[in-house]
């Protein structure tokens, strides 16, 4: 199975822990997170809508391997869940998800059509 995260550092922390947990119970798991610090939905609708490379691309958590955007991201691999997370800090206000949630699900949906979407909580 693979997982990519557009998130921040709690899907960084998820990823890196994600990963030890399934090989610990013999599932075969790769993840991928794209991080920026502390980022908003409105910052990665932003960054998609605009193509910016401003993501660390970090393998399981562990690392960045350079800056990329999140088409580049998606067109790397064919990936079987996409998650999305908004900042924290807004994570209780409910207006902070519109419109930029339904439209990163719109982009993602159109990358990667066989990917299930999920939300990350915080």
């Amino acid at each position: 199975m693979k997982i990519i995260s557009m998130g921040n550092s709690f899907s960084q922390d998820a990823q890196r822990w994600l990963k030890k947990l399934a090989e610990q119970n013999g599932i075969d798991l790769d993840c991928v997170n794209l991080f920026i610090g502390g980022c908003s939905l409105e910052t990665h609708r932003n960054n998609t809508a605009g193509n910016k490379a401003d993501y660390d691309f970090e393998p399981n958590g562990e690392g960045s391997m350079g800056k990329i955007s999140v088409n580049d991201a998606l067109s790397r691999d064919k990936y079987d869940i996409i998650t999305l997370q908004q900042a924290s800090g807004l994570s209780g206000r409910p207006q902070s998800y519109l419109p930029y949630f339904a439209d990163i699900a719109a982009f993602a949906r159109e990358k990667q059509p066989q990917a299930k979407l999920y939300f990350h909580q915080t």
